[in-house]
């Protein structure tokens, strides 16, 4: 049986050996140092080249999710803390410029920057990158929504992050905000999907009504303010029904304010000046007396859906007045779960994707079919420019219980753009083909991302390659790890800040 050699001589194996075998053993001791260190340099470059590197995330098209170069602000009105990017607007900058002017994307307040408190300016996020999946490819080869590194198609020693949403041979068109492939539109995976939602207003951080007015929920019809509905103004509101089984809603917004529903991150507060079309509305709700019926609505250009859920029931109508003739929809369900008495439970009302769902702690309850909304990419290719349609309405009507919520707040999907002057394909009525080995990329801050929408020219290394794709064998990886998120450099101290290491988490 062979035996392990000590990785020191014992007291009882040098006693008495001349000295030279003394040096003899220690030399073969740092020859055998020098090869493990070696054989370690090698195992890393080998973990490197084929199973994972750690990348820096340089700019700020995938914020919010990932975001490179920043500081984060809080808002001094509403208490929101966000990252803000550098200044897009000077082209010369080699440095870090900061905004003279900070949009607040949770009470849409402007701020400019000689009037508020700001942290120092933090790295970009460090990532890990999985290779060997990409380097398999078939079932783990690059998937729609995907987050991948790439060379940039210009200087190969440049790499880039992007979403994936579109492969190989299909055709990509971007309508209104939505990817479609062949002429269908594609939905957003679950895991895509929650690193996609943006804030547009959090009834956790309101802004003080006098001194900043922003989109918030109101008594609806405004004109008939109605007593049953308390704490509009508070982080708790609550409903007070069960003595009057008239129902009563609140909306949002409470008036006409088109600002919460442009194209706009707080990441680099310019707006695109879309109109976002894809929101949701998630609140805690706790039926306390009685047994409520509660209706969740939202009213789009041509479109209106509500959702009535009970303890019983639920019922999902939609109109389509854009449709000739005009046409209705009803969806019924009884629920798996509805409203239980005494004990809270998430509700989730979203319009997505050309889609309708209520979900109730995580479990779908009852949602639209492609036969119920059509997307035709024809007729949305024809209507009217999302600029000019009307601004979207939320509402929530409640009847016959006491209801209690909590955490009630409103999100927006990203909405991918064209930007007059730069995007030079796949805009609506321009579908963009990909050949074999060909993917298509965008960057989830859409408004401010230099993607497959934009690029004009590539270098030299690149043969029979087309402007706006991305080869397979430019692919770097999978973006899978957020492992030290927005490092803090040297404070006028020459101190350094230890990292939110709390922000640490899985790409999706």
């Amino acid at each position: 049986m062979d035996s392990l050699t000590p990785a020191t001589p014992s007291a009882a194996d040098t006693r008495g050996k001349p000295r030279a075998s003394t040096l003899a053993y220690s030399r073969r001791e740092a020859v055998n140092t020098v090869q493990s260190l070696v054989t370690a340099l090698i195992l890393a470059f080998m973990f490197r080249a084929f199973l994972v590197e750690a990348f820096i995330i340089p700019t700020g098209s995938m914020a919010p999710g990932l975001v490179g170069e920043h500081f984060t602000h809080v808002c001094d009105r509403c208490g929101w803390e966000f990252d803000v990017g550098p200044d897009l607007g000077d082209p010369e900058a080699t440095a870090f410029v900061r905004p003279a002017l900070i949009h607040c994307p949770n009470c849409q307040h402007t701020i400019t920057e000689a009037g508020s408190t700001m942290q120092p300016v933090k790295a970009g996020d460090r990532i890990l990158v999985a290779k060997w999946p990409i380097d398999f490819g078939g079932a783990l080869g690059p998937r729609r929504w995907d987050v991948i590194v790439f060379r940039d198609p210009l200087n190969p020693a440049q790499n880039y992050i992007k979403r994936l949403v579109a492969l190989p041979g299909e055709s990509v068109e971007i309508v209104r905000g939505d990817v479609f492939i062949n002429g269908r539109i594609v939905r957003k995976t679950l895991a895509a999907q929650a690193a996609l939602w943006t804030i547009v207003a959090d009834q956790n951080c309101l802004a003080d009504e006098f001194t900043a007015p922003h989109p918030r929920w109101a008594v609806d019809p405004p004109a008939r303010p109605d007593p049953r509905w308390t704490g509009l103004d508070q982080r708790i509101i609550q409903f007070h029904g069960n003595a009057d089984p008239r129902p009563a809603a609140i909306a949002f917004p409470g008036d006409d304010h088109r600002a919460w529903t442009e194209d706009r991150l707080g990441f680099n507060g310019g707006s695109s000046g879309a109109t976002v079309e894809d929101y949701r509305v998630v609140a805690e709700l706790t039926c306390t007396a009685g047994d409520p019926a509660v209706e969740w609505s939202i009213e789009l250009d041509h479109r209106a859906f509500t959702v009535r859920l009970s303890s019983q029931a639920v019922t999902l109508t939609g109109t389509f007045d854009d449709a000739a003739p005009p046409r209705t929809i009803r969806r019924d369900a009884s629920p798996r779960r509805g409203l239980p008495p005494q004990r809270p439970c998430l509700c989730e009302f979203s319009h997505l994707d050309r889609r309708v769902a209520l979900s109730i702690d995580g479990v779908e309850l009852i949602a639209t079919a492609d036969s119920d909304y059509p997307s035709s990419i024809e007729q949305l290719r024809a209507q009217r420019d999302a600029r000019a349609a009307p601004v979207p309405r939320l509402t929530l009507s409640i009847a016959g219980g006491d209801v209690t919520l909590r955490g009630l707040r409103v999100d927006r999907d990203v909405h991918y753009t064209a930007r007059p002057a730069l995007t030079r394909r796949a805009a609506a009525g321009d579908p963009f083909t990909l050949a074999p080995g060909e993917f298509f990329v965008l960057g989830d801050n859409s408004a401010h991302s230099h993607d497959s929408r934009e690029w004009f020219s590539h270098g030299p290394h690149l043969w029979n390659y087309r402007d706006g794709t991305v080869r397979f064998d430019q692919i770097v990886g999978r973006a899978a790890f957020v492992y030290l998120p927005g490092v803090l450099p040297l404070d006028q101290q020459g101190r350094w800040h230890l990292p939110d290491i709390g922000r640490a988490r899985f790409i999706r």
